[in-house]
């Protein structure tokens, strides 16, 4: 098998509900202990503080708060925790930030070595023969984004939303994972991994399913360019 690289990736948390950007500012954060003070004194950046929008970095954390959504990244693997625990850290800091929904994601941008092996994934995914039959005259059809839902097992709550597309880069293609709840459904089954009852728990949900999601989009990704008989280093 043909041993591809994964040159960048990126996970996150996304909080919808109501926030504060003007009192989230990077010394808020500090003063609730979430922090240390040597990350602010060493390692803060800010972009920006705003009554709409507050943005800062520190070393491999990103963090951007809006009126209704609240972003925390990272690109550096041994950071996937810290912004997990920074999550639950702000949502026990916030009891009336009102969180309506959550999104566990991560992406990864795979390179090939080849054409070939970069066509052969988007043939898996997206066979051209359909497309081909509703225009036979077209010179190329090829996979740009493509978007799948995937519900869990039963007794499972949330949904995967996958999306697979190329990137300008040449021979480069993203895997990206949002696994997705909000207080429309039903999470009894998280609370009960979670050890928690009662109403929609965003608490109960990242904790019972962050390195669920991390673990999912590995699996994905290895199962898809299996099938394309392709594999990462």
């Amino acid at each position: 098998m043909e041993q591809l690289d994964v040159k960048q990736r990126e996970s996150s948390i996304v909080l919808v509900g109501e926030f504060d950007p003007l009192v989230m500012t990077p010394h808020w954060f500090a003063k609730q202990g979430m922090i240390p003070q040597e990350d602010i004194d060493e390692n803060l950046a800010i972009e920006l503080v705003y009554k709409d929008l507050t943005k800062f970095s520190l070393a491999n954390i990103q963090v951007e708060i809006q009126c209704t959504t609240l972003i925390l990244r990272s690109d550096h693997p041994s950071f996937d925790y810290r912004i997990h625990d920074l999550a639950l850290s702000i949502l026990s800091a916030l009891k009336d930030s009102k969180v309506r929904a959550v999104g566990l994601n991560q992406y990864a941008d795979v390179h090939f070595d080849s054409l070939d092996s970069w066509h052969s994934v988007g043939n898996l995914i997206t066979p051209k023969d359909i497309w081909f039959n509703a225009m036979p005259d077209s010179e190329r059809i090829g996979m740009a984004n493509v978007q799948m839902q995937i519900m869990k097992p039963k007794g499972e709550q949330g949904l995967y939303n996958v999306t697979v597309g190329w990137l300008e880069t040449p021979k480069a293609i993203r895997f990206s994972i949002n696994n997705h709840y909000d207080s429309k459904q039903s999470s009894s089954s998280v609370k009960q991994k979670a050890g928690r009852s009662g109403a929609f728990d965003p608490i109960a949900i990242i904790t019972a399913c962050w390195q669920q999601t991390l673990d999912f989009h590995e699996h994905l990704i290895l199962s898809l360019l299996s099938q394309a008989k392709l594999e990462i280093k």
